[in-house]
């Protein structure tokens, strides 16, 4: 399978691109309009038409604005957002792009979604479970088309990394003008906490992974070549970000992995001051984090900052909720689960009103262990795949995806989730294609 090396980067175009995409997205969060929503899918299908990589990168923005666009445009985010990736995969076409899918991927899409369609044949609500088929079937289709692009263009990975980390300062825009910084509380996106921890902590962990690629003299993970002192900015500001939402799991997801990220260089990494300038990026990393700790804590997040403490974390009731949808499943629900999108109803049952809070019991409960099964071979090929590609850009990522959404999600809702684990299985594909060139 080849991979096109990177072109000749057009950067005066990419700069005016996210800028507009920021200002559009910051728009939609204060003015809340259905115009707003309209002129920014008008401006990022324009781009689209320029360079189709745009689109990958615009739809990875969006959906940290999930709320925002949903509440400015009256109706559901996803049907909003699909047409994206529709109108991006029909440039391609008009473009004549080749999409060539790995075959373990064309597998395992193929038969989740049958063992999709079953929960939905099986489900205790057909009708209540056919639009979180849909949502699966796109989820699916999407991890393919982004896993496909990417390996012929490593250059829509790097537009992806570069959009996560500008839809963080969109966000801290947003929030500042619409809402204010001083005294916030537990700063949230849309009232959403869980949306801007999901957008704050993989810009840190990829931010962190680019500062180790810095000093050893790899490649830049963006669009552009970042230098040291404003990865260093964006990474401080990731950090603050992620704080002053006072979530645990996505903070706990960020330790595990850059303690994983450490590791990995270690043991990948050739010579003495690879080693040595590893320690220097942890370091640094630890004072700014010992820095910031008390100062967000006093003037930002109204000293809320000890929910994060370990003392608390065994009020955490989450083992609760998902035993008790668990435990309202009849014997033949364990094969294909009670239905997609049937979840919150099983909680009802048990004295509950929660949505899954994970993916992983989400999928279980509702696809059964058949969906369950899928899924988790899927995981373990994927962390193989990393490992044998000494892919230290793919282990950091890919801890950050399962540690955040085993406590956070839903496997029909959260397309975030699908887009790493497919930005993961590109990265692996571009090291595994390297590695053999060189």
């Amino acid at each position: 399978m080849n991979i096109k090396k990177t072109k000749k980067l057009n950067t005066s175009f990419y700069s005016f691109t996210f800028i507009a995409l920021i200002i559009l997205l910051v728009s939609i969060y204060i003015s809340q309009s259905v115009l707003s929503v309209i002129m920014f899918l008008a401006v990022l299908f324009l781009f689209i038409l320029k360079d189709p990589g745009i689109g990958y990168a615009g739809w990875i923005m969006s959906y940290g604005f999930y709320y925002p666009i949903g509440e400015a445009a009256g109706m559901m985010p996803h049907f909003i957002l699909f047409p994206i990736i529709i109108f991006t995969v029909f440039i391609q076409f008009l473009r004549r792009v080749k999409f060539s899918f790995p075959r373990e991927i064309l597998a395992f899409c193929i038969v989740f979604a049958i063992i999709a369609g079953a929960s939905l044949l099986f489900s205790r609500d057909p009708n209540q479970s056919i639009i979180p088929f849909v949502l699966i079937i796109f989820a699916l289709l999407t991890t393919t088309v982004i896993i496909s692009s990417a390996i012929q263009d490593d250059r829509v990975l790097k537009l992806m990394n570069t959009a996560i980390v500008f839809s963080l300062i969109a966000a801290v825009l947003s929030i500042a003008i619409g809402d204010g910084l001083s005294d916030i509380g537990r700063a949230g996106l849309g009232g959403n906490v869980k949306k801007l921890a999901n957008i704050a902590s993989p810009a840190l962990v990829i931010l962190f992974i680019h500062m180790l690629f810095l000093l050893n003299k790899r490649s830049s993970l963006f669009i552009y070549k970042l230098p040291q002192k404003p990865t260093l900015l964006l990474f401080l500001l990731s950090i603050a970000t992620l704080l002053i939402t006072v979530s645990r799991g996505p903070i706990l997801a960020v330790v595990v992995s850059i303690f994983f990220i450490i590791i990995s260089s270690f043991i990948w990494q050739q010579g003495f001051f690879s080693k040595v300038k590893t320690f220097i990026i942890i370091g640094i990393s630890l004072v700014l984090v010992t820095i910031a700790i008390p100062f967000i804590d006093t003037y930002f997040t109204n000293e809320q900052m000890n929910r994060v403490s370990l003392d608390t974390w065994g009020n955490n009731p989450r083992w609760e909720i998902w035993l008790g949808a668990l435990s309202q499943l009849s014997s033949r629900e364990y094969i294909f689960g009670s239905g997609l999108g049937i979840y919150r109803e099983l909680e009802l049952l048990s004295g509950h009103s929660y949505y899954a809070h994970s993916v992983y019991f989400d999928t279980l409960t509702t696809m059964g262990v058949a969906g369950a099964t899928a899924l988790f071979v899927l995981l373990i090929y994927l962390i193989l795949f990393c490992i044998k590609t000494k892919n230290i850009y793919g282990i950091g990522l890919y801890i950050l995806t399962i540690w955040t959404y085993a406590t956070h999600g839903s496997i029909t809702g959260s397309i975030e989730f699908w887009t790493f684990i497919a930005m993961v299985f590109a990265s692996c594909y571009i090291a595994k294609t390297k590695a053999s060139t060189t």
